[in-house]
C-alpha cells in the first residue's frame, strides 16, 4: 500500500488540520462513522491487531473534532458471525461525547461479514440524507461479502441525495480490493485515501474528517484550451504532494468529478489530470485561508470513427479501432487508445494519428489530423461483403449441416496455402475484403470444395452438397441383445478391393460415421478376432449395421 502519509502528511495533518484550512461553516455538519468490525479486523500490522489500531487512532481524531458538528457511529460484523443483517447504530448523530465514543469503539469485538453496502445505506438514512446535507466516513478493511454492488449503491444514493458524500478510507487493502471500493467515494463526490499502517489511517482519518465537516478549500477546473467552456465530465485528477522539495511517487488523493473540489493541508503539490487520452501536469500551492483554484488546460480535440462495408452503403459497421500517434512523422509502434463501439469516440491530444479500422476480415488504414477544441469525424471503406456457407447432407435435402468452414483467398488465380478465416457453426458467416475465395467445407469424412466470389456490401450465400450419408455399426456376441464391439475400421472400397488405408475408426459401440457416399469395407475388432463386413452408403440415407461375432 502507499506510504506517503507517514513520510509526507503527518508532520502537516496532526493537530494542525481542524484550525489551519477549514472553511467557514454556515451550520454544523452532521457525519456519521461507518466502522468495519468484521472478522479480519483481528488481522495484525506490525504486530498489532487492526482493531486495535484503529481505536487508538480514532481517540486522536476526536480530541481534534470541531465542535458543533456532529458524529454517529455505525458498526457492522461486531455481534454474529456468518449475518450480512449484523448492522447496528450504536450512537446516533449529535455532538460528540470522545468518552462515549471511545467506550463504543473499545466494546466492538470483530467476528461477522462485511456488508458495507447496506451500512452505507443504513447511516444515509439515518441522516435523513433526502432532506438534508449528509456526509458518511467508511472505513473497511475488507470488500463487500454480502452479495452486494457498493458501486451501485453508492450511484442510487447520490442520485436520491440532496448533498450526500460518502469518503472513504481503505485500511491495509491490495489494489484489486481497493478498485473494488474507491467507487463509493467516486460516485458520491467524496475522496478515497488508502491505509497501510497506523500512521497513515491517522492521517487519513484526519484528512476525510475535515472533507466531511468542512467546505472543500481546492477546487480544480479544467478546459479544452483558454476560450472554451469548462468541462464538466470525462476528467480525472491526482494529487501528488511535495515534501522538502521532493515529490512523492503516489498520489495522496485524487477525483473523478469535474471541477474537483478537494480538502488539502496547506503545503505545495503536483495535479495530474487526465481528459481521455490528454494527460496534464501544473504545480499548485495550497495556502492557509481562503479558496485555492487551478486551471488546467488539455489541449484536446474530438475523434469519431466509423465504417461503412461499401462507398454507397448507408449502415454504419466495424469491429474495433485501434489509434495510433504519428510523431515526427514515425507512426508509434504502441497504441494510444481501442474501442469496439460504432462509430467510436475518442478524446485525444491535437495532433496526427493513424487509425487501424477492423471488420470481419478487412484492415484498413486512415491517417487524420487532430485539433484543439474541433471535431474531426473520420468514415473508413473496408470494401467488404458478407459469405453466409452452408451444407446440405444431399440436393434433395432440407436439414443444414457441416462440421468446418475454412476459408482461402485467391489472389491471382492462386489459392493462398493460408486460410483467412474458419468457422465450426451452421451456416458459418464470414465478413471479407471484396475478391475471390475458396471454401473448404468438412462434413464428417467428407471435404468438399467450392470457389465464390465477395462483392462489396453484398451477401453470398453458399451452400455446400456433401453428398453423404450415415453408419451405423454395432455386434453382437452370439445370441445376447447388448451391443457388443471394441474397434471399427472403416475402408473405402477402390476397384473393388479395400484400399490400404482406413479412412476412419472408432472405440465406441455402436460406432457413427458420417461417410462420402461410396461402397466401405468394416474391419471389426472382438475379443481378439477380427470380422469383416462389406457395405454401401448411399448420399442422405442411413445404414445400420449389426456384425454378428462367434
Amino acid at each position: 500500500m502507499r506510504a506517503i502519509f507517514v513520510k509526507i502528511i503527518i508532520g502537516l495533518v496532526m493537530g494542525l488540520l481542524p484550525l489551519s484550512f477549514a472553511q467557514a461553516q454556515e451550520e454544523p455538519s452532521k457525519t456519521i462513522l461507518v466502522f468495519d468490525a468484521s472478522g479480519s479486523m483481528w488481522g495484525q500490522i506490525d504486530g498489532k491487531a487492526k482493531i486495535t489500531i484503529a481505536r487508538s487512532v480514532f481517540e486522536n481524531v476526536l480530541k481534534d473534532w470541531q465542535a458543533g458538528n456532529e458524529l454517529g457511529l455505525i458498526a457492522y460484523g461486531h455481534r454474529r458471525k456468518g449475518d450480512c443483517t449484523d448492522i447496528e447504530q450504536i450512537i446516533a448523530p449529535g455532538p460528540v461525547d470522545k468518552d462515549a465514543f471511545m467506550t463504543a469503539l473499545n466494546s466492538l469485538n470483530p467476528k461477522g461479514k462485511t456488508p458495507l453496502s447496506a451500512a452505507v445505506k443504513q447511516a444515509a438514512e439515518a441522516l435523513k440524507f433526502e432532506e438534508n446535507k449528509a456526509s458518511v466516513i467508511l472505513v473497511t478493511d475488507g470488500l463487500e461479502t454480502c452479495n452486494a454492488d457498493p458501486c451501485a449503491m453508492a450511484s442510487e444514493l447520490e442520485k436520491l441525495g440532496v448533498d450526500f458524500t460518502t469518503h472513504v478510507i481503505g485500511f491495509d487493502l491490495g489494489e484489486k480490493e481497493t478498485k473494488a471500493v474507491r467507487c463509493i467515494a467516486e460516485n458520491t463526490g467524496g475522496q478515497y485515501f488508502p491505509a497501510s499502517n497506523a500512521g497513515e489511517l491517522g492521517a487519513a482519518m484526519e484528512i476525510v474528517s475535515e472533507a466531511a465537516t468542512h467546505e472543500y478549500n481546492v477546487l480544480l477546473h479544467g478546459k479544452i484550451n483558454k476560450d472554451a467552456e469548462e468541462l464538466t465530465d470525462g476528467v480525472s485528477w491526482e494529487v501528488y504532494p511535495y515534501t522538502n522539495g521532493k515529490l512523492a511517487a503516489d498520489y495522496l488523493t485524487y477525483s473523478y468529478n469535474a471541477p474537483a473540489s478537494l480538502n488539502l493541508p496547506p503545503g505545495q503539490y503536483r495535479i495530474k489530470a487526465v481528459h481521455g487520452k490528454a494527460i496534464v501536469y501544473q504545480d499548485f500551492e495550497v495556502k492557509d485561508e481562503g479558496l485555492n483554484e487551478a486551471e488546467l488546460l488539455f489541449g484536446t480535440g474530438t475523434l469519431i470513427v466509423s465504417g461503412r462495408a461499401d462507398k454507397n452503403a448507408s449502415e454504419p459497421v466495424g469491429k474495433e479501432w485501434d489509434i495510433y500517434p504519428i510523431i515526427d512523422g514515425e507512426v508509434s509502434k504502441k497504441y494510444i487508445g481501442f474501442s469496439y463501439h460504432v462509430p467510436a469516440t475518442f478524446i485525444l491530444p491535437a495532433g496526427k494519428y493513424r487509425i487501424k479500422a477492423i471488420y470481419g476480415k478487412a484492415i484498413v488504414y486512415k491517417d487524420v489530423e487532430i485539433k484543439t477544441g474541433e471535431t474531426t469525424k473520420a468514415v473508413i471503406i473496408f470494401n467488404t461483403g458478407t459469405l453466409e456457407v452452408s451444407g446440405l447432407a444431399g440436393q434433395s435435402s432440407q436439414k443444414p449441416v457441416g462440421k468446418e468452414w475454412d476459408i482461402y483467398p485467391i489472389i491471382d488465380g492462386v489459392v493462398s496455402k493460408k486460410y483467412i478465416g474458419f468457422s465450426y457453426r451452421i451456416p458459418g458467416k464470414f465478413i471479407l475484403p471484396t475478391g475471390q475465395y475458396r471454401i473448404k467445407a468438412i462434413y464428417g469424412k467428407a471435404i468438399v470444395y467450392k470457389d465464390v466470389a465477395i462483392k462489396a456490401d453484398e451477401t453470398t450465400k453458399a451452400v455446400i452438397i456433401f453428398n453423404t450419408g450415415m453408419l451405423e455399426v454395432s455386434g453382437r456376441a452370439g445370441g445376447a441383445q447388448k451391443p457388443v464391439g471394441k474397434e471399427w475400421d472403416i475402408y473405402p472400397m477402390v476397384d473393388g478391393q479395400p484400399a490400404k488405408n482406413y479412412l476412419t475408426y472408432s472405440y465406441k459401440t455402436p460406432a457413427r460415421f458420417i461417410l462420402p457416399a461410396g461402397d466401405y469395407w468394416i474391419r471389426a475388432i472382438y475379443d481378439g478376432k477380427t470380422y469383416t463386413q462389406n457395405v454401401t452408403i448411399k448420399t442422405d440415407t442411413s445404414a445400420s449395421i449389426v456384425m454378428q461375432f462367434d
